[in-house]
């Protein structure tokens, strides 16, 4: 069952809110939505989806080959979502089910399938909407409470990662001003022809890796994480 929301907020709110014919079932809706097999179920629909969108940009990237069985799955799970989400929404409406975040993520991915569904036509940048169905697999977070809380960590831990980076960004800079003064000169006396003297760009090496607090920052952001060692 996920965070906030329990069995007896349900029944209270429907006891208060909802009393006509269409909410009668409403509470015995909310206990089958939320009961271990059927949230495995979803799980499991999750991770269809997801090892589905992998397989097709392994064996038909531009999905050409076999567009009819792709957009066929695609419609499946489009319209599984969506039954998922309209019986999550009955279950909860209304308080509880907007009350979690979770569920308006689900809302923004069944939204991309519905578009899918339509073929609606998106002008532009728009159209890279439908990208954003790989992101389904995300909705595994709000399901398995292991996995939320990981993302509870690492909400927790980001004060403090911040922190850290911001230590660590002062001590580079601090070293790229050094570094101008020491490294901004070199080989710029050394005549031209002299081995090693400029690079494969044309430019004095001192000069161009640290011939000014940007260039040299960038350069020591490159040592510290093995950027272009290999072409250097």
């Amino acid at each position: 069952m996920r965070r906030g929301v329990t069995l007896e907020q349900i029944q209270a709110d429907a006891e208060e809110n909802y009393t006509c014919c269409f909410w009668r079932y409403k509470v015995q809706i909310f206990r089958f939505y939320h009961h271990l097999y059927v949230q495995v179920l979803v799980g499991g629909l999750i991770i269809s989806n997801f090892f589905v969108e992998c397989v097709q940009r392994q064996i038909d990237p531009q999905a050409a080959e076999f567009q009819g069985t792709w957009q066929a799955i695609e419609d499946f799970f489009a319209v599984a979502f969506l039954i998922e989400l309209l019986v999550n929404m009955y279950g909860a409406w209304c308080r509880p089910f907007f009350s979690q975040p979770w569920n308006w993520f689900d809302m923004f991915v069944v939204f991309v399938g519905i578009l899918m569904l339509a073929r609606t036509p998106l002008p532009g940048p728009l159209s890279l909407v439908r990208m954003l169905r790989a992101f389904r697999v995300f909705r595994l977070f709000g399901r398995i409470p292991s996995l939320r809380k990981i993302l509870r960590s690492i909400e927790l831990a980001i004060p403090g990662v911040m922190n850290a980076f911001i230590i660590m960004l002062i001590v580079v800079c601090i070293y790229a001003v050094l570094a101008v003064d020491l490294f901004s000169k070199y080989y710029t006396l050394a005549a031209p022809g002299t081995p090693g003297r400029t690079t494969s760009r044309g430019e004095i090496y001192g000069e161009e890796y640290y011939g000014s607090f940007s260039r040299a920052l960038y350069t020591l952001f490159q040592i510290l994480t093995g950027e272009s060692w290999s072409g250097v």
